[in-house]
């Protein structure tokens, strides 16, 4: 966990079994998205827990909560994608 407390000042990846979780300043942002992932949420469950945590870890330092956030997500079982 103690390598995961870092604030990076690179851009970095961290990957799991069924996806990947990108951060560019908190390795525990990172480690969220991998845990969404690792208990059965989807890439959408994963990248908002990272991007969550990311701003909670760094008290909105380059971010904020009140950023522009505008997924688009594709379900490929239903052939739907939304906004």
């Amino acid at each position: 966990m103690s390598a995961q407390d870092v604030d990076a000042t690179e851009a970095g990846v961290a990957t799991g079994t069924h996806g990947a979780v990108t951060v560019a300043y908190n390795g525990l942002a990172a480690r969220a998205g991998l845990e969404a992932l690792k208990r059965g949420g989807n890439a959408i469950d994963a990248a908002l827990t990272a991007a969550v945590t990311q701003v909670a870890l760094t008290a909105g330092a380059p971010i904020s909560y009140f950023g522009i956030l505008s997924p688009v997500y594709y379900d490929a079982a239903s052939a739907r994608s939304t906004r």
